[in-house]
């Protein structure tokens, strides 16, 4: 009796764990986001994971409809679309398990004629080397779903004889030219599968394809930019990949170039200065160009002399000194914050500068030598430009004679008579510090 009733008891504890723990329920619903015309009909298929029981409860609902306005879908998943499209177009098919109704699994559905859909591939028309590279771009109109699948095909493509392309449309062609060198590149609407665009390629030997390389050769100041220009003959893709390498740099230490072939030079110069841009052909990864390119310090610019005086009409010869470039021709200009063009003064091409015949107010202009090569690096010089005003000074009376009487207890050696200008003459400045001194005596 015992044994009868640990037995059950095992069984009871086994079938409540079961109870207690179900497998996850999972729904997998497709097609997802498709498109069916107006009282159109489309079959879904339902996928139940984790349980035995593969019965669903379907439904459709929809922002702009409600019941059979939104369309009917029976219990094999048959949807069919109403007359009257909804507003807006799209409703939304839902399978529930009946085994746990919280596992579910929805699809977006537009509703409307699909002859409105339709695909377009850019570009069309393609001839690319073995192993080139080709990105693919798909159009989709008539639907707000745009996705599409990808597809190569030809006559006698095998498996990857043709070329791959990826999900987001980068074709690789193969690395022999296949028997039948016309190949097909297709992009098939997800929402209306019966709507495709595609694009004709022609997959050639990989001699055929050349890149050129504008500038070949070129010298760059540290933080500056060149922009350099890259050329693909023998296909019809001209997309190139940049990049820049260096005996003494890597990384950003050689620099940056952008997609469009704008290169900047780093901060500090590498050691050797010397780097190599190279453009390699999407189309023919063994095709490419390089350039040399050796980089020197930044240039700076200082004017000579820094600072001057001048009166007005005057002229001075100023210099400009350019250090970190090879070329040192310069820009002269004036200019000043009292004054504009002629009124600041004049300078030649040479550095002569000549000041304007009034001063402005104020009266201090600036005189700039600009880097040609480098029209970011400047200096200059301060100029103050003297009213040309004469200063006197007048003595009166020009001539005197001083006399002096010493007090009682004064010191006469301190107090010479001295005799300015004619002699018997008394000065009238004498007798004025005459009179003072004896008041205070």
């Amino acid at each position: 009796m015992k044994s009868l009733v640990v037995a059950a008891s095992m069984f009871l504890c086994v079938a409540l764990s079961a109870i207690a723990a179900p497998a996850a329920v999972s729904l997998s619903l497709s097609p997802q986001n498709a498109q069916v015309a107006l009282g159109g009909q489309l079959q879904f298929v339902v996928t139940v994971n984790g349980t035995s029981d593969s019965v669903v409860i379907w439904s459709v609902t929809g922002a702009g409809c409600s019941g059979i306005t939104c369309g009917m879908i029976n219990d094999l998943g048959l949807y069919t679309a109403p007359a009257t499209a909804p507003s807006p177009a799209t409703v939304t098919v839902t399978a529930i398990s009946l085994a746990d109704v919280t596992a579910s699994a929805s699809s977006t559905l537009t509703i409307g004629s699909p002859a409105t859909v339709s695909v377009t591939v850019s570009p069309n028309q393609v001839v690319l080397a073995t192993g080139g590279e080709q990105q693919f771009s798909a159009t989709v109109t008539g639907t707000s779903n745009r996705s599409v699948t990808w597809s190569v095909s030809g006559i006698g493509c095998v498996g990857t004889s043709c070329g791959s392309i990826s999900p987001s449309g980068l074709y690789t062609a193969p690395s022999s030219v296949p028997s039948f060198a016309a190949i097909t590149v297709s992009a098939v609407s997800v929402a209306n599968p019966a709507k495709s665009g595609s694009a004709l390629l022609v997959v050639q030997s990989a001699s055929s394809v050349s890149v050129s390389l504008t500038p070949k050769s070129a010298q760059v100041a540290s933080g500056g930019q060149l922009q350099f220009s890259a050329s693909v003959s023998g296909s019809t893709n001209p997309a190139v990949v940049w990049s820049i390498s260096g005996p003494g740099c890597s990384g950003t230490g050689c620099g940056t170039i952008t997609a469009g072939g704008l290169y900047t030079a780093p901060a500090s110069l590498p050691t050797p200065p010397n780097v190599t841009i190279k453009a390699t052909a999407m189309a023919d990864p063994s095709a490419s160009a390089a350039a040399a390119v050796a980089l020197v310090a930044a240039a700076s610019v200082s004017v000579s002399p820094p600072s001057a005086q001048l009166k007005p009409g005057a002229q001075l010869q100023f210099t400009a000194k350019v250090s970190g470039n090879s070329s040192a021709l310069v820009i002269w200009s004036v200019s000043g914050s009292g004054c504009i063009g002629s009124a600041c003064g004049s300078i030649s091409a040479s550095g002569l500068y000549t000041a304007p015949a009034a001063a402005p107010n104020p009266p201090v202009v600036a005189v700039t030598a600009t880097l040609l090569s480098d029209p970011t690096k400047s200096g200059s010089a301060t100029v103050t430009i003297n009213s040309g005003s004469v200063v006197g000074i007048s003595i009166s009376p020009t001539t005197a004679q001083v006399g002096v009487s010493v007090a009682s207890g004064a010191q006469a050696s301190h107090f010479p008579d001295r005799k300015i200008g004619k002699e018997g003459e008394q000065g009238s400045m004498a007798k004025r510090w005459l009179r003072r001194t004896e008041k205070k005596c």
